[in-house]
Parts: C-alpha cells; sequence; structure tokens
C-alpha cells in the first residue's frame, strides 16, 4: 500500500496542471467572422441590397477592436475606421475617407481614442 503523502502530492500536482490547461482554453479569444450589412441613405440597415446606398463590412482583429469599411455598390471604398473597441466607438490607427473620384478625402491617425 502506498503512503498517504506521496499519493496527495500526485493528487495536487494533476489538479494544479488540469488547472493550467484550462486557464489556457479560457484565455482564448473568439473573433467574430466578418459582418456584411447593407445601408439606406438614413443609415437604416437593410435586409437585402435593395435600395442600399452602401455595404458595411466590419472585420474584427481581436475580440472588441477592428476595422469597419464602407463601400459603394459600385465597390469602390468610401471609408475606412480602425477601432480599438468597436461598441465603445474608441478609434484607434488610420481613419480615411475617399472622394467618389476615389481622391483622398481626409486622413486621421488615432491612438487609443
Amino acid at each position: 500500500m502506498e503512503p498517504i503523502v506521496p499519493m496527495v502530492k500526485r493528487y495536487l500536482l494533476l489538479a494544479v496542471l488540469s488547472g493550467l490547461g484550462l486557464g489556457q482554453v479560457a484565455a482564448q479569444q473568439v473573433i467574430p467572422p466578418v459582418k456584411t450589412e447593407y445601408i439606406d441613405s438614413a443609415g437604416t440597415v437593410l435586409l437585402s441590397t435593395a435600395e442600399a446606398r452602401f455595404r458595411r463590412e466590419t472585420t474584427h482583429t481581436d475580440s472588441v477592436g477592428g476595422v469597419v469599411r464602407d463601400y459603394s455598390m459600385s465597390g469602390k471604398l468610401r471609408s475606412s475606421l480602425s477601432y480599438e473597441h468597436l461598441r465603445k466607438q474608441i478609434y484607434n490607427g488610420i481613419t480615411e475617407s475617399w472622394f467618389e473620384n476615389g481622391q483622398l478625402s481626409s486622413h486621421a491617425e488615432f491612438a487609443h481614442g
């Protein structure tokens, strides 16, 4: 029969190692897929391309941040906004917009809002 102290140490080591594995799984971020929306002239999100004025694509860079790009219905990039936190609308990075002819309209750089 095995002495109680080594057996307790073995179970304790097993519990610690198991806990480390669970911590790694919990620390992994879940990055949502690219979200595409169609927007009308009033800014309302539509269910289809009918009556849409532009298309908005939201690409997450992590679980809360990402880039929002607006495209004209012909496919031209209208704006690109980089966010540290999308829901709270905290800018981080380069934000640009373009005229319909493709000329740069505005450029701004943000660091943590």
